[in-house]
């Protein structure tokens, strides 16, 4: 039997160009820190 994944409500997918280019515009350390700080979450 197939088992289909949930979507996490937390996840977003309305992601402005505005937003996404401030990400662009993030140090790599910052990035590397956030995304650990999700990991560590999750």
């Amino acid at each position: 039997m197939a088992s289909i994944a949930r979507i996490d409500p937390s996840v977003r997918t309305d992601w402005s160009r505005e937003e996404i280019a401030a990400l662009f515009d993030l140090p790599f350390t910052e990035l590397v820190f956030r995304a650990a700080a999700v990991h560590r979450d999750h």
